[in-house]
This record gives structure tokens, sequence and C-alpha cells, in this order.
């Protein structure tokens, strides 16, 4: 297992190496097999010089991260994962923190990791896209190649009141071209919000190949493609980063397209019940428990994709919000998710009374629903800590 051949540093036999190694994996932790697999073949080199032409292509081919700004190797932990992946998705159910997590990275990437209060990273993100070094995009079920890559767009002449048709670059070609024409230390990142809403072979195209680590601009096997409309050739650079985010309940990982799956990252964003904006006392109600107790049930009765993150609680600090949060919000979902199934959402509450049983005596099925909005009872505290510590806990059934 060497990087090296005939003591010299050969990047061609380094590639194949690499490929060799990981080519066989379709799965989501490719670069994490790459890391491991470097971090062996790097113990066995003890010459420094030759350690830092293979550091060099290492940081060009697979943007590993573990070059200081000098060129100097940095320390282990960089190599070993707290680096910046080309390809990333941020996947999780709704409210897990998803988006501004995206935002945080894009501008680590870009600066290194700060320590920064929420306002000043947001900021410092919008003067990053004013710079033209951050683009921000939403996938929807609508969204093209053309607004993606390139497309031809109708133009109103108002002076001329006629219809003219031009080329216009889509979003991920203008930011790809403003990274090629940068110096190549500079970093640029594209986020794609709701990457997995969108129809992915139809949006990339044969651009989806373009992206692969190994297939960047000054890879060894660098491609390039000529584009349809312009029918010029195009790559994608090696400083160019993708950042996505998708909502797990609406589509799990096993089902994105494959060439997807291959070519990014996932990066896991859970639910967190100890997180320090929810409060343990809402008026006599500790969210924290309250978040805890209904994503095992939602665990236990539907699956983890679909729980309740941890932002629909953060900052609540009285009933009223409690129960706005409730009503428009958590309530919503639950009904989403179990598809009406108002017998298992009362479960997930532990029987609570904010879904009423309306079943007459000797009818043949259950009839249940959602306590009217206007209910007194949806402000009391005992009604919500019923839920985490109630008498009854309906989220297991013994019996089987």
């Amino acid at each position: 297992m060497h990087l090296t051949h005939s003591g010299v540093f050969d990047e061609r036999v380094a590639d194949n190496l690499l490929h060799k190694n990981t080519k066989d994996n379709e799965w989501v932790d490719v670069r994490g097999d790459k890391r491991r697999y470097l971090i062996t073949a790097l113990d066995e080199i003890d010459d420094s010089d030759l350690l830092k032409n293979v550091a060099r292509f290492v940081e060009k081919r697979y943007t590993l991260g573990y070059l200081s700004e000098g060129g100097e190797m940095t320390n282990d932990k960089a190599l070993k994962g707290e680096c910046a992946p080309l390809n990333r998705i941020l996947c999780g159910p709704p409210g897990t923190s998803k988006t501004y997590d995206s935002i945080e990275m894009a501008v680590e990437v870009i600066e290194g990791r700060k320590e920064r209060k929420r306002k000043d990273l947001t900021d410092r993100f919008k003067d990053l896209k004013k710079e033209g070094r951050v683009e921000f995009v939403t996938f929807h079920q609508n969204y093209a190649y053309e607004d993606f890559i390139e497309g031809i767009r109708p133009v109103l002449d108002k002076a001329e009141r006629q219809l003219h048709y031009e080329l216009r670059d889509g979003i991920f070609k203008q930011i790809a071209k403003r990274a090629s024409d940068d110096d190549p230390d500079n970093r640029y990142v594209l986020i794609i919000d709701e990457i997995n809403r969108g129809n992915i072979a139809k949006i990339f195209g044969e651009l989806i190949t373009l992206i692969e680590p190994s297939k960047r601009e000054d890879a060894v096997e660098a491609a390039k493609v000529m584009l349809p409309y312009s029918q010029k050739p195009f790559s994608v650079p090696a400083n160019l980063y993708l950042i996505g985010t998708m909502n797990t309940a609406d589509r799990s990982i096993a089902l994105l397209d494959v060439a997807l799956r291959r070519r990014f990252d996932f990066v896991e964003r859970m639910p967190n019940p100890d997180h320090e904006g929810i409060a343990e006392d809402i008026d006599g109600v500790n969210g924290r428990e309250l978040l805890r107790a209904i994503n095992r049930r939602i665990v236990e009765q539907r699956d983890r994709e679909r729980q309740i993150g941890h932002t629909f609680l953060i900052g609540v600090q009285t009933l009223d919000e409690l129960k706005r949060v409730f009503q428009n919000q958590i309530i919503p979902l639950l009904q989403e998710y179990f598809y009406d199934d108002y017998e298992k959402m009362r479960l997930v509450l532990n029987n609570n009374v904010f879904i009423e049983d309306k079943t007459r005596e000797g009818a043949d099925r259950s009839v249940f629903d959602v306590l009217p909005l206007d209910d007194g009872l949806w402000q009391n505290a005992d009604k919500y800590r019923e839920i985490y510590d109630g008498n009854s806990d309906s989220g297991t059934n013994e019996d089987e």
C-alpha cells in the first residue's frame, strides 16, 4: 500500500491506488474510506518533502483540507475527518437546523472555523453572497436544467415591444465560472436547499459526473462536457463546494437517486432535545422532556426519519407560545406523518386530551379529532406534562 513508485511520488500511481481502494463502494461513506486509507498510507512516508507533495496531491484531488495556508501539514484531526468535503448533504427531520447549519458551513469553508455569534455569522454570509463567493438556491419540482446550468429564456424588449430569446447561464454555471477564473486557493460555495425535492437527473443532466472530486478541473481524471445550448466545453473547478440540505420526512436517503448518493457525503442532523435553547421550565412544562417523549413514540409508531426537530421549541417561554407551536406546527406535522391516523397520533401524545376520542357507544369504529383550538386545555400545563410523565404511556405495547 504505497503512494510512491521507485521512491518517487507519482500522482497517477496514487490516484489508481485510491480509486482501487474505493471503486466498489456505492454508499455514502466513500470519502471516509479514502481518509482511512490515506492515514495508513501517509504513516509509511518518512521523507518530509515527499510527504508535502503527497499532501498537495490529496488536497487537490480530494479536498480533504489538512494543509495549512502555507502548505504545511496540519494536525491529524483534519485528516481524520474534521475537514470540508467537496460535496455534502445535511439530512434530517424537519426543524433540525439544516438550513442554518449549511450557512455556517459555507462561511467555514471559505474562512475557516471561528467562534461567531449568530448575527455575525449571518451578516458575514450576506457579505460573501454580495461578493459572489456564495450562492443559495432551493430545488423544487419545476426546477430544471435550464435554471441550474444554462438555457434559452424569453426577454421582452420594451422599446421595440418584441419578444426575443437569449442564452442565459444558470446559477451553477455562474458560480462555477467565477470559481474557475479566480485563484484556486479561494473557495466558493453553492448551497442547494431541499435538494431532494428536485429531479436530480433532470437538473444536473450530464454534469452529475463532473462534480466528483476526481473529475474536477486539474484532477488526473478531469473531465469536460459539451453543453447542449452554448456548445461550449464545461468543467467543474476544484474550489467549488456543494452543500445540500434534505428533509428526510419527505424522502429517505435510501430512495434518493443513486448517482447523487454516490457523489455526496451525508451529514445527519437529528433532533436534539437537550439543546440549550429549549427551556426546561415553560410555565411548569419541561420542554426537553416533552420533545424527548414525543420523538421516542414517533420512532416506535412510525420511524426515526419523521421526528419533531428541536427548533420548534427553541425560544418557547410561555404556555401561550407552546400552545401556538402545538396547534400550528407539531399537530399538523403529526397529521402528515401518520396520514391523519388520529389513533396513532393520540398514542404519540400518550393518550393526551389534545386528540379527543369521539367514538360513540356501540359504534363500529373509533373516531378521533383534534381538540378545538379555543379550548382552555391547550394552556393547561398538566396536559403537556402528561405527555412525558403521565401514568399511561402508550408508546409501547407490553402485551405484544
